[in-house]
């Protein structure tokens, strides 16, 4: 089992936006209430702080997504020129600083490219989007490969369905995934790129660090929670509203005593409470149905049943 906390991100940026789902919604709470870009295929970029090793991706409808750890250079404009990037604290030549490298404005979330180096502390750009004061980060290179996920495919559901019958399926009710892509104590960013076969969304986006734990016992239970309001009305006729159903995830995990279990109890839960963050119930089962953004269904609870490890006991509610 692996949690998702803290978040790290410092900054988001997409390349597109409708008008009324814009990036900041990934950054709520809510899956059902998502970015949406304008076409089918479009990128997202998180600027992640130090101490990060995973991302968390919930509610896309994307058939395919594609993530790429970069490498980075960053800093702060020290003064304004136009079509230029000045920091006199950067070492752009020495850091190997290259044409064509990607450049954000953190400031103001515009984006452009480099054109030319001119110095160790100067850059040309393709565009005028700097003045004196504003954050940066310039992508040099790969710091993780690619990592694609085929989502659509059907060995992400079960093999009862046909492929198209999966794949469509799972579009309506949106995948969610988790990426392990290794702990980097330096800043970064991560590109996703998102394919879809219709306008691209996606709900929630969190990258930051990973705790893991051993995985559930055997009996893990999951199940549905229906949100749905149903009456049974005076002539016998039943009143039905359709909400939300929602998965559910329980059991018991083994945890090293006392450093382990209270770092599940005290350090995430008892800190982050009702918050929800996301949640690798398996460690070891790959399918991405067992990455859940999700909060607590009431507190855990522990035993101390042996002399070197302890018993918890969770549940586990999906959040929309």
């Amino acid at each position: 089992m692996k949690l998702l906390y803290p978040d790290r991100v410092l900054y988001i940026m997409a390349e597109e936006e409708a008008a009324n789902y814009p990036i900041e919604n990934i950054r709520d709470n809510y899956p059902k209430h998502y970015w949406e870009a304008t076409s089918g295929n479009s990128w997202v970029r998180l600027h992640i702080d130090t101490q990060a090793s995973a991302v968390g991706i919930s509610n896309t409808n994307a058939l395919q997504v594609d993530i790429t750890i970069k490498s980075i250079v960053f800093g702060t404009a020290t003064s304004t020129s136009s079509g230029k990037l000045i920091d006199t604290g950067a070492t752009f030549q020495t850091s190997l600083v290259e044409v064509g490298d990607f450049v954000w404005n953190h400031s103001d979330q515009t984006n452009t490219t480099v054109q030319s180096i001119d110095s160790e502390t100067q850059l040309t750009l393709a565009s005028n989007i700097f003045t004196s004061g504003e954050e940066y980060s310039i992508e040099i290179g790969d710091l993780v490969a690619k990592q694609t996920y085929e989502l659509g495919g059907i060995s992400t559901y079960f093999a009862l369905m046909t492929d198209t019958g999966t794949s469509a399926l799972r579009e309506a009710l949106g995948f969610s995934l988790g990426y392990d892509y290794g702990y980097q104590s330096i800043k970064h960013n991560i590109l996703i790129e998102f394919i879809a076969s219709s306008i691209a969304h996606a709900g929630v986006i969190r990258a930051g660090r990973i705790t893991e734990f051993s995985d559930p016992n055997y009996g893990l239970q999951e199940s549905l929670k229906d949100f749905s309001i149903v009456k049974e009305l005076n002539n016998g006729a039943i009143y039905i509203r359709n909400r939300n159903i929602v998965k559910t995830y329980s059991g018991r995990i083994d945890v090293i005593r006392d450093g382990q279990f209270y770092q599940f109890m005290r350090d995430i839960i008892q800190l982050n409470g009702q918050q929800p963050i996301f949640w690798w119930i398996s460690s070891n089962l790959t399918n991405t149905d067992w990455v859940v953004f999700g909060k607590p269904d009431g507190m855990p609870s522990g035993a101390r049943s042996y002399f070197s490890h302890s018993e918890i006991d969770f549940a586990i509610q999906e959040v929309v």
